[in-house]
């Protein structure tokens, strides 16, 4: 299967619809949410815990709270442009940048405009990430390492909506059975 559906949440359930906030920057407080102390992948300490907590994950409310205070207080954000060269590390939580729109859009004007949160466990397969567009997911592909797993299930995703997706970039965090640093600013 590759791209396996862990647990559904879709950002918009809480935004246009429920007012607030709009879409823009509230992926990026989601992803502060699932790595802070309140979040599933806080006390996970490690890739099976982390699948686990994904699955029973539901401070969605909690969740979108936290990340609206954090784009009206304008909190600052910390956006990288890593580049990983081959498999990502395992036992590792990274925060990841893409850019995603229409196909339309000439690459010389693409940037990044959305994060996710990923998190390797200790073998190629073991990868899971969480996108605020859509939910946690288990990304594999036969032949790919873990990042051209999660980079393929990620395009194919996008493009199934009629979206694009380029740009990946990715900051490694930190190790799963370590509390910092976090991938984001206080604030």
């Amino acid at each position: 299967m590759p791209n396996e559906k862990i647990r559904s949440i879709k950002q918009n359930t809480w935004l246009h619809a429920g007012g607030g906030p709009s879409a823009g920057g509230v992926c990026y407080g989601m992803c502060n949410y699932i790595e802070s102390k309140d979040g599933p992948w806080f006390q996970a300490n490690n890739y099976e815990n982390a699948v686990k907590n994904a699955r029973d994950f539901t401070a969605i409310t909690a969740m979108m709270n936290f990340a609206k205070s954090q784009q009206v207080r304008n909190s600052p954000f910390h956006i990288s442009d890593g580049i990983e060269n081959g498999e990502l590390a395992f036992n590792r939580l990274y925060r990841m940048t893409i850019w995603v729109g229409k196909t339309s859009v000439p690459k010389p004007k693409r940037a990044r405009n959305h994060e996710l949160i990923v998190c390797t466990g200790s073998n190629h397969d073991e990868i899971v990430y969480f996108d605020p567009n859509f939910g946690f997911f288990h990304p594999s592909e036969a032949g790919k390492n873990n990042r051209e797993a999660l980079e393929y299930c990620i395009a194919r995703m996008y493009s199934d909506n009629n979206s694009d997706v380029d740009l990946f970039g990715y900051t490694n965090i930190r190790a799963l059975n370590k509390k910092s640093p976090q991938g984001y600013p206080a604030g």
